[in-house]
């Protein structure tokens, strides 16, 4: 029995407090996780091994530490929970911190994922269809992502491109509205839908901004069915909202990658810190061990300006250099820390695509004793 719990049960289980856990510090260690958890390391090293096996939870090692991302699309085992996800779970029980960018992440795949369920269900309602879902493109096959009427196997099972909807779509060239699929049997092919056991069949393509099919709107009825010309409308409107949100979606997935990819690289340069600040000079990014050893929580002043987060001394010192890069000029500078520890700063111009400059970044390193002798 866990140590802390209070009560004959246990309402979670030590693999759902452990991803919780991981979910609030995804660099925790395992001797954290143990003792927050109540229970032996060798027991959290079991727990996490079976996370990462059943792709609930995938870990990079960065110099000697995990760090662990949570597959936040995850379908839910539980027969009664299939229709949830990961995501939509950890929001509601992970402690709120407005500051967090963990937090944040998670927070944007469950309105994405609530996104696409909502259309999926609006979908099937509209149009008193018992099959209503949604799929998706994704690298090298197509998942259903939503959905209402569709089992959980299905659900959590990757579909070839060469046996999916959205390459029907796109071999058809037009929405693909069969009142008998049987009638239609080359258009689907061996596409595993088919299994759901629906003849009739309405499916309309979520075009993305460059042409290509993103995704789709899918409703089946198990037996043969005509569909009106204003079901078809419906469907379309709602596929435009589909395409609109897995746009949305994998724009925030791309910023993720790229802030988890500096952030690995950061951390194995743990004297580099890099900084980001707007027009405004209100700071977009923070990052590195070193800040954290001059007394800065990096999840504290992103946000905040540069007047905001350290003394007027300092600030008259760094600014002119953060001007002269939001003119346009990179360079570089020392600046001395309180501590006596000198940095050699980069200051480079964030250009956008209009060619004007929005921010600055600076790349502080820590200076080496010999050199800063020498200075």
């Amino acid at each position: 029995m866990n140590r802390y719990a209070t009560s004959p049960f246990l309402l979670l289980s030590t693999h759902a407090h452990v991803l919780i856990a991981i979910a609030e510090d995804p660099d925790v260690r395992q001797r954290e996780l143990a003792e927050r958890v109540g229970v032996t390391e060798r027991t959290v090293q079991s727990v996490i091994t079976d996370l990462v096996d059943n792709d609930y939870l995938s870990r990079t090692r960065v110099g000697r530490r995990n760090v662990y991302a949570i597959n936040t699309r995850k379908t839910l085992a539980h027969p009664a929970l299939h229709q949830g996800m990961v995501a939509s779970m950890l929001t509601g029980v992970v402690a709120w911190n407005a500051d967090d960018p963990q937090e944040g992440a998670l927070l944007d795949a469950a309105r994405a994922d609530a996104g696409l369920q909502e259309l999926a269900v609006l979908a099937g309602r509209l149009l008193h269809s018992p099959f209503s879902f949604i799929v998706r493109r994704e690298a090298g096959a197509e998942r259903i992502v939503a959905g209402d009427g569709v089992p959980a196997w299905l659900r959590e099972r990757e579909i070839p491109l060469e046996a999916s909807v959205c390459e029907a779509l796109e071999a058809h060239a037009a929405p693909l509205v069969f009142a008998d699929v049987r009638e239609h049997s080359q258009a689907l092919r061996d596409c595993p839908i088919a299994e759901l056991g629906f003849e009739g069949f309405a499916a309309l393509p979520a075009v993305a901004a460059d042409g290509q099919v993103a995704g789709a709107v899918c409703v089946g009825d198990p037996d043969p069915r005509r569909w009106s010309q204003a079901e078809i409308h419906i469907l379309t409107s709602i596929a435009v909202a589909t395409a609109a949100q897995i746009a949305a979606d994998d724009l925030s997935r791309r910023y993720q990658a790229e802030a988890n990819r500096y952030r690995a690289l950061l951390d194995s340069l743990p004297e580099t810190v890099v900084l980001v600040f707007d027009r405004d000079l209100r700071m977009q990014v923070a990052s590195g061990e070193a800040l954290e050893r001059s007394g800065f929580r990096p999840d504290r002043i992103v946000g905040r300006t540069l007047d905001e987060v350290t003394t007027p001394e300092k600030v008259a010192a760094v600014r002119p250099h953060y001007v002269r890069g939001l003119n346009g000029e990179r360079h570089r500078f020392t600046h001395a820390g309180a501590d006596g520890i000198s940095f050699v700063i980069d200051i480079v111009p964030l250009v956008a695509d209009d060619g004007n400059v929005d921010g600055v970044m600076a790349i502080a390193r820590q200076q080496s004793a010999a050199a800063q002798r020498a200075a």
